[in-house]
């Protein structure tokens, strides 16, 4: 039996909950917790949804568990549930495993994480372990895993002391956001990351983005903090699309992407040490990618409001 407590975060997905909560499944965890958010009051078939989640996970739960439920009534959104359910799993236990309904993770990820929780419990530089790998096939280093100054929460694990740190709230006027600034300039690849991630960070802070992880990228930033990523993909997202919350391109490629197996025992690195070409390569290929697509996009849509415009008004 999984001795690692673990967290399982869902909504309103059935058809998610039925394949992630699979592994969840064939994993056994001795202690698992489960969150829901509550349905939202303008979506006709939230109610009929989020109850169909909720009886799937009694009705699956067939091994031998301590399970504790947190079923909201109220819906909270997506940052406030997410935070205060690992606020809540964190209130009750020192370290475990967080995943979320739309993250199907491969058996290993659980056991990779396990015993990494248990190598790095005392090395306060270390934040999290995550599942995802979104290097494109490229290895970094010979061992099984490395190092990254940047956060990934699609199947993760962390401590209770350094989830602790963690506000909800971001205050781009205090002395922590002029800290976290200054180790921004230093982690950053290039100024165009460095202005991404403020931009995340402020629109975060006036309530633009309904979201948690920012926020946690952010207490990373602020301690320099240390992701340890497998170098081989554990985790596939299927939230991608028009339910997703943040991620609503199918065809992105990162939607769906295959996991795969780490093998045991694992092969440590012989040092911590934050990979910058890894780094630098997610800066390129997600954060930076990502700030084009969304310029293009706007592009698009002015000038379809410009075409518009002289069909109404004629050329001014």
């Amino acid at each position: 039996m999984f001795k690692t407590p673990v967290l399982y975060i869902v909504f309103n997905r059935p058809d998610h909950v039925r394949k992630s909560f699979m592994r969840i499944k064939e994993v056994a965890p001795k202690k698992l917790y489960v969150a829901a958010d509550g349905p939202r009051s303008d979506h006709e078939h939230d109610i009929q949804n989020c109850l169909k989640v909720r009886q799937y996970i009694q009705d699956n739960i067939n091994w031998e568990c301590e399970v504790v439920y947190l079923f909201r009534e109220p819906n909270l959104g997506c940052g406030k549930a997410v935070s205060g359910a690992i606020d809540w799993f964190f209130e009750n236990e020192h370290e475990g495993i967080i995943i979320e309904d739309d993250c199907i993770a491969d058996i290993s990820f659980f056991r990779f994480c396990e015993e990494l929780l248990d190598r790095f419990r005392d090395d306060a530089e270390i934040f999290q372990i995550t599942g995802s790998n979104w290097q494109k096939g490229k290895k970094r280093g010979r061992a099984d895993y490395y190092f990254s100054h940047m956060s990934s929460v699609w199947g993760w694990a962390t401590w209770k002391d350094r989830w602790d740190s963690y506000e909800y709230t971001i205050d781009v006027e205090s002395d922590d956001y002029l800290k976290m600034k200054d180790n921004l300039k230093e982690i950053a690849c290039n100024k165009s990351e460095e202005n991404y991630h403020l931009n995340c960070f402020e629109r975060t802070a006036i309530g633009k983005i309904d979201t948690w992880d920012y926020q946690w990228r952010y207490l990373m930033l602020l301690n320099k903090g240390i992701n340890v990523v497998p170098n081989y993909n554990l985790v596939s997202n299927a939230g991608f699309g028009k339910e997703g919350t943040h991620t609503f391109d199918s065809r992105h490629w990162r939607a769906n992407l295959e996991s795969q197996t780490v093998n045991f025992p694992l092969k440590h690195p012989k040092r911590i040490e934050v990979n910058k070409k890894a780094d630098a390569f997610l800066a390129k290929n997600i954060w930076l990618l990502n700030s084009k697509i969304k310029k293009r996009n706007l592009t698009k849509v002015l000038k379809r409001l410009k075409v518009i415009k002289y069909r109404f008004y004629g050329r001014k």
